[in-house]
């Protein structure tokens, strides 16, 4: 079952099924599928992922990317563009899927602080990721307690804050990020961020604040790139590319990169998300100290081989993966 009546589910105690199954993982439409969803799609499977590409057509895909950014997919809300071309249409369908969500999600709950953290987290949480970007020695869970706290004004409590949360990711709302510690990959903590699993969501209630456009710009773009990657963990068995239970940051000192991926033929990659073209001084450091194997610089490009580290399309980081050569 899913949908309404996965809480359902959750609540009755029913058989569990045995002999041959197969487990769907349903989530939002990524880039890829939103490129077909617009007739794109030869373009982005035939793209050259190092510059070799007709140039118009890195363009055509980067303005893919941009709207993909801003309505995410969700099916309706990508019909609704198909129909209207109206991004605000998109953000009427995104606005009522929050509020389905927020009172079917009451009927799960002994407790309705924990349906009022929903709310908090979604705002707070955007919030948050402009405010610092470097990684929390502290436990998720204590983090969005903090901020709930602050932001409801009232008492909540660890265990009531853990229930939404972990609702929030099983729902598939939220997903999380986890921490390689000190450069190695053996050194791994769960969860320790939080991402929007769907980047119309992210932009919708980033919209609602009075945060700098550049500050959303970075979350929204790093965003991105995490739902990308979040799909290489949940692939089939017999075709998963990488190793691990979910995208990773890596912090090294006061070095942070944006995301580590194990391949499994245990290449260490380390990838850093632009949205300008400053220096990715934290991918230099890594590279120097041998704590990755290829670097990646994710941004607006048409890609191409450095000496150091390669360059991307930023609209690339999952389907491109593993980076060819």
């Amino acid at each position: 079952m899913t949908g309404s009546y996965l809480g359902q589910t959750l609540n009755r105690e029913y058989f569990q099924p045995a002999g041959t199954l197969i487990y769907l993982y349903m989530y939002p439409m990524s880039f890829g599928e939103f490129c077909r969803a617009l007739g794109k799609e030869k373009i982005l499977e035939n793209l050259d992922l190092y510059g070799g590409s007709d140039a118009a057509e890195y363009e055509e895909l980067y303005g893919c990317y941009e709207l993909y950014k801003k309505i995410g997919g969700y099916p309706e809300a990508v019909k609704a563009y198909v129909r209207t071309h109206d991004i605000r249409k998109c953000h009427e369908v995104i606005d009522n899927l929050l509020i389905t969500f927020e009172k079917e999600s009451r009927n799960y709950f002994k407790e309705s602080k924990e349906t009022l953290v929903f709310k908090t987290v979604y705002t707070e949480a955007i919030k948050e990721m402009c405010r610092e970007k470097r990684g929390s020695g502290n436990r998720l869970v204590e983090l969005v307690t903090n901020i709930a706290r602050n932001s409801q004004k009232q008492m909540i409590s660890r265990d009531e804050i853990s229930n939404a949360v972990t609702w929030l990711v099983y729902s598939g709302v939220v997903g999380e990020c986890g921490l390689y510690r000190n450069g190695d990959v053996n050194d791994y903590i769960p969860a320790r961020r939080l991402y929007y699993m769907d980047c119309g969501i992210a932009s919708y209630v980033a919209e609602q604040t009075a945060l700098p456009k550049d500050s959303i710009e970075g979350v929204i773009t790093e965003n991105f790139v995490y739902t990308e990657l979040y799909r290489l963990y949940k692939m089939r068995a017999g075709r998963r590319l990488v190793k691990g239970d979910t995208p990773c940051f890596f912090c090294y000192n006061e070095y942070e990169l944006d995301f580590m991926v194990l391949g499994n033929d245990n290449t260490v990659y380390g990838l850093e998300v632009k949205t300008d073209s400053g220096i990715p001084k934290s991918l230099r450091v890594y590279i120097d100290k041998k704590l990755v194997d290829k670097g990646i610089v994710a941004k607006k490009t048409a890609g191409g081989r450095g000496e150091r580290f390669d360059t991307i399309p930023v609209y690339m980081a999952g389907i491109g993966f593993p980076y060819g050569g």
